[in-house]
């Protein structure tokens, strides 16, 4: 069920929030560092909500923490690059439907090994966590 419900509800509704208003549209434009900060940004808002929820399902604060907190950041940092790509003329829709789909997919998967597999879920949580932040955010962040 989560790998067919969260992409299409969560990254569709963060993005549909940044694009929401004209004022974050023209910042866009600016490039990926803008793009990327305030894709992420929507997500520290998303995850605040979100995680209301989760602390009805996890009370204990360490795993609160892990379920949801780091992917948010992750994947919207990589759809948010995408979309400052292509605001500001560097790629076309595709090149962000490219980003868009990638991040989507890792957070499917983030959600199925959280739910099912333990083991596996702290290898990608971990391994997803480290390389969004050096290589896509940190990447976004970087260009001006």
């Amino acid at each position: 069920k989560t790998l067919y419900t969260c992409w299409p509800i969560e990254e569709f509704s963060k993005l549909f929030a940044v694009l929401l208003f004209p004022a974050t549209r023209r910042f866009l434009k600016k490039g990926e560092k803008q793009a990327t900060i305030t894709a992420v940004a929507c997500a520290c808002g998303f995850q605040a909500l979100e995680n209301i929820g989760y602390w009805n399902d996890f009370p204990t604060f360490d795993i609160f923490l892990l379920r949801a907190n780091p992917a948010h950041l992750v994947f919207s940092g990589l759809w948010g690059r995408g979309l400052g790509r292509l605001m500001s003329g560097k790629t076309d829709f595709k090149g962000f439907a490219w980003y868009f789909i990638g991040a989507s997919l890792l957070h499917s998967a983030w959600n199925y090994f959280a739910s099912f597999h333990a083991f596996l879920f702290v290898i990608l949580a971990f391994s997803v966590s480290y390389a969004g932040f050096y290589f896509i955010v940190g990447k976004g962040v970087k260009n001006k």
